[in-house]
């Protein structure tokens, strides 16, 4: 995508009143900010109010999933807790 570029999601989605809205904000975040790289979410923020929006939208969607800092503002949603060196996001 470049700057500009429209991104198009099914009016279904956001009017399906299955779909809980925590989920929409994670789908948000991830839109705006995300990735998948080898089959890992990948979240990049700088703004701790922000990250802190994003992990409880994990924690509160799926509580057996942690984001774990890796690089400076990079971050990654994985099944197990970070190894000493890497810190897990506590907010």
């Amino acid at each position: 995508m470049d700057c500009g570029s429209f991104l198009y999601i099914p009016t279904n989605v956001l009017e399906n009143p299955e779909i809980k809205d925590e989920e929409l904000k994670l789908l948000a975040f991830l839109i705006a900010d995300g990735s998948i790289v080898h089959r890992t979410i990948i979240f990049t923020e700088e703004e701790p109010v922000i990250l802190d929006k994003f992990n409880a939208c994990v924690r509160n969607l799926f509580p057996e999933l942690y984001v774990i800092n890796y690089i400076k503002y990079h971050y990654s949603v994985s099944t197990k807790k970070a190894v000493s060196k890497i810190p897990v996001w506590n907010g």
